[in-house]
């Protein structure tokens, strides 16, 4: 049996329920969702909004590339299933900004391989974010440099 992959970065909002609907499998007896979302504040600064930046064509393939090396590692016969979807654009506080949703026979694979693919994408993806503060204010974050190697 060999699991479904679907990735995406979109600057359309996120649809929790296609994601879960995507992936039911009869054979999975587990679910991981996480969901990132914008929070109100960072290192004490109280946020407005996020502006993710990135470059699609990358990010496509690198979140593929992430999802391959989880299912390998944790599934004998690659029969987990994800999805992960990574919104671009300018989003409110609140917004979901990420979906991994992973659907596994078995729970341990699951929960190990959504916690690759999250610490995966946070040093690897090509996204960049700069944070709006109450007031205007507005500071990139540090992130990842745009390694190809």
């Amino acid at each position: 049996m060999t699991g479904k992959i679907y990735t995406s970065m979109t600057y359309e909002v996120l649809d929790l329920n296609r994601a879960v609907l995507g992936l039911r499998a009869a054979h999975c007896g587990a679910e991981i969702l996480f969901l990132g979302t914008v929070r109100n504040e960072n290192d004490g600064q109280p946020v407005e909004a996020v502006n993710y930046d990135g470059h699609l064509v990358l990010g496509e393939k690198i979140l593929h590339d992430i999802c391959v090396e989880a299912q390998k590692a944790e599934s004998t016969n690659q029969d987990m299933n994800f999805w992960v979807e990574h919104r671009l654009g300018l989003l409110s506080v609140g917004d979901v900004s990420l979906i991994i949703h992973i659907t596994s026979p078995h729970r341990d694979a699951a929960y190990k391989a959504s916690r690759y693919v999250i610490e995966q994408i946070k040093l690897r993806l090509p996204v960049w974010k700069e944070e709006i503060y109450v007031g205007g204010k507005k500071e990139w974050l540090k992130g990842q440099s745009l390694n190809t190697n």
